[in-house]
């Protein structure tokens, strides 16, 4: 595997960024680059993302009769904490219809990368879920012709943290037990691992069901 080592930017680096992004004047980007550098820690994928939060939360406002974005830099930072940049995924889904929270919770018990139709057939869900999802940068659909893959692990594991966690065994029970039932031969034949890692990640008890 190759890798790309990246280098924290300085508080300058990011204010251009910020400058980019919200079509402001230098002297305000870097104001609020200042902010931004401080709950990013100079992590370039950060910015447009916590930009996007900040004003989804208000604290960075667009007054339209002055045409330009007011915030309060105080006020950010002593509500800004580390969980607030931690949890940016897991409050992105929040934001989502439970449409498309089912799909990708669904989708996350498959795997990084998943077929179409099996979600589909497990919980029913329509193209606007799907849609919605890749809108948001959670899913992506470059892989192959009926297949999707999470962005990257972080939305991975935040689509699966969806569930709560004294109901992963069940819902993995679930899913299994479904396939099992609404595959024919040759598509339960093809999707073998993904069945039977569902019936590993919930633990069967009973002998019987474990041979089966």
């Amino acid at each position: 595997f190759s890798s790309i080592r990246l280098t924290g930017l300085s508080g300058k680096d990011i204010g251009s960024m910020v400058e980019h992004i919200l079509q402001c004047d230098r002297e305000d980007a870097e104001s609020l680059g200042r902010v931004i550098h401080f709950l990013s820690k100079g992590h370039t994928r950060l910015v447009s993302e916590l930009l996007k939060l900040l004003e989804e939360d208000e604290l960075l406002l667009y007054d339209y009769d002055a045409r330009k974005w007011t915030y309060d830099e105080h006020l950010i930072r002593n509500i800004v904490d580390e969980n607030f940049v931690k949890s940016l995924t897991s409050r992105r889904i929040d934001r989502l219809s439970e449409t498309t929270k089912s799909i990708l919770a669904c989708a996350s018990c498959i795997g990084f990368v998943f077929e179409e139709h099996l979600v589909r057939l497990l919980c029913a869900s329509e193209n606007l879920g799907i849609y919605e999802a890749i809108a948001h940068g959670f899913l992506v659909n470059d892989v192959a012709p009926g297949f999707y893959r999470f962005k990257n692990e972080e939305a991975l594991c935040a689509a699966y943290s969806i569930i709560p966690s004294n109901a992963t065994e069940e819902v993995h029970e679930g899913l299994g037990r479904t396939l099992l039932r609404v595959l024919n031969d040759d598509d339960t034949e093809a999707n073998l691992f993904v069945i039977v890692n569902q019936f590993i990640r919930c633990k069967l008890k009973r002998q019987r069901d474990r041979v089966s």
